[in-house]
């Protein structure tokens, strides 16, 4: 269609759909990634019939051929496996009288609510600042509403906060800009730690929409500046509901060293080691056909 990537415009009566094609799902956004996985993907009922015609489909294993001149034989039905379900362990959150309270997973939702609940260990918030990104946006942070809800939500899990020591305004245009973030992060930590006599322990970051940029936010703050970030959208930050609140208190409390919610007893296969430490890995794997090179 073209030389020198050249881009050429062409009437869509005269483009027709190869098939085979994909949209790599990385450039879709969140919403509309789940609406094509949705419609897309088979049910484990029509993935079991497929696979069964394709065992025995004439190309398949049970095509005439004689496997067991080869030593082969193939079971025509599906391999049935014994599964387990663990009991989801009991867990152990802080009460308002200073209390323990145990609580129950729910086997079926798998989750619990912090209704008239504290965290476990609620580290008190005493320096922190807000960098406002959305502060020109018309659905902008609306901090006299979002600051002070957020401090009560905190302070009923058990997380003593005070006011911001910094509100500092900046534009959403700023986040791409490596130079200025990482001045504007140190002048923000420095003229904290020389005023108040202390470093500050976490900042929290709104922006007005997703944006490129946030991965240089962190990326600068955890390994140059050396300071907490929190990051979240103006639109959803001002709507202020109980639940939005409490997982952004919840995330701060985790990232400033508090503890959240921990187990009533010890796994039963650590009991009397010494210390353990659990490591996750996450094997992200690219789809049939995908053109990209993964290392």
């Amino acid at each position: 269609m073209g030389k020198s990537n050249r881009v050429n415009f062409v009437p869509m009566e005269f483009c027709l759909l190869v098939e085979g094609q994909i949209y790599p799902k990385e450039l879709l956004d969140r919403d509309t990634a789940k609406r094509l996985k949705k419609i897309s993907l088979a049910t484990p009922v029509d993935r079991e019939s497929r696979i069964c015609k394709i065992v025995k489909a004439t190309y398949g294993p049970d095509s005439g051929y004689d496997m067991k001149k080869f030593g082969l034989e193939v079971d025509m039905n599906m391999t049935s496996v014994i599964g387990r379900i663990i009991q989801p362990p009991e867990l152990k959150l802080g009460a308002h009288n200073g209390e323990v309270i145990k609580v129950t997973v729910d086997k079926k939702k798998c989750q619990w609510n912090l209704l008239g609940k504290r965290v476990v260990e609620g580290k008190p918030v005493e320096r922190w600042a807000v960098l406002d990104f959305s502060s020109s946006h018309p659905c902008g942070l609306n901090p006299n509403l979002v600051i002070p809800k957020l401090i009560n939500r905190c302070r009923t899990l058990g997380m003593h906060m005070k006011e911001p020591v910094l509100y500092q305004r900046a534009g959403m245009d700023k986040l791409r800009n490596i130079d200025y973030l990482c001045e504007l992060l140190e002048s923000i930590t420095n003229r904290n730690h020389s005023s108040r006599g202390g470093h500050i322990q976490f900042i929290l970051c709104v922006m007005s929409s997703k944006d490129p940029g946030y991965k240089y936010l962190k990326w600068i703050s955890e390994t140059r500046i050396g300071v907490v970030t929190q990051c979240c959208l103006s639109t959803s930050a001002n709507r202020a509901d109980d639940h939005y609140l409490a997982n952004l208190a919840l995330k701060i409390n985790c990232k400033i060293g508090g503890s959240n919610v921990e187990l009533i007893d010890a796994l039963p296969h650590f009991k009397g080691e010494d210390h353990v430490m659990f490591v996750g890995a996450d094997v992200n794997h690219p789809a049939a056909r995908t053109q990209q090179v993964h290392q």
